[in-house]
């Protein structure tokens, strides 16, 4: 269980509009490299949602809304299935977005084991709101398609409020 201000946090960012994430996404940040293992949490749909076909669709709706996931700063790979998955081995990269009026860290996948065709499919990025939360981006290729959070699992260790 991650520390109760960051659970309220990303409980906040849970009920925030798509107006609010995508104010949020655009606002300046200090682009402080991600490092350590950050638990996931699905936001909610993009616009760009509607255009991807059935089958990515359900991809996602599998394993970013209905299973548990996270990502590994450190190893540089997603974990799915709740960390019984290792899979999608990323570079991150500082850099602007290729969808928002931005600078995020992009998640670039050529490192990847995954088959070719699947790692010129995916694009991530993700966005530090703070030390321990960030915002991300679920992307493709062609657009984006969701939103969702990233909450340092360190935090647990931490008092609430504190370093």
């Amino acid at each position: 269980m991650m520390a109760s201000s960051l659970q309220r946090r990303i409980d906040a960012l849970r009920r925030a509009t798509s107006s609010e994430l995508e104010r949020l996404y655009a606002a300046p940040s200090t682009l402080a490299n991600p490092s350590g293992r950050y638990a996931g949490c699905f936001l909610q749909r993009t616009a760009g949602w509607e255009s991807a076909g059935l089958l990515l669709r359900s991809a996602v709706a599998l394993g970013f809304s209905a299973l548990p996931f996270g990502v590994d700063f450190d190893r540089r790979v997603w974990r799915l299935a709740g960390g019984a998955v290792t899979a999608g081995r990323f570079e991150l990269q500082p850099g602007p977005s290729r969808w928002r009026p931005t600078r995020t860290f992009a998640m670039h996948y050529e490192a990847s084991r995954l088959p070719t065709f699947v790692r010129a499919l995916l694009y991530d990025e993700v966005k530090p709101l703070d030390d321990d939360l960030l915002l991300g981006l679920g992307c493709v290729a062609q657009g984006d398609l969701f939103f969702f959070a990233l909450g340092a699992e360190r935090a647990r260790d931490r008092p609430a409020g504190g370093a």
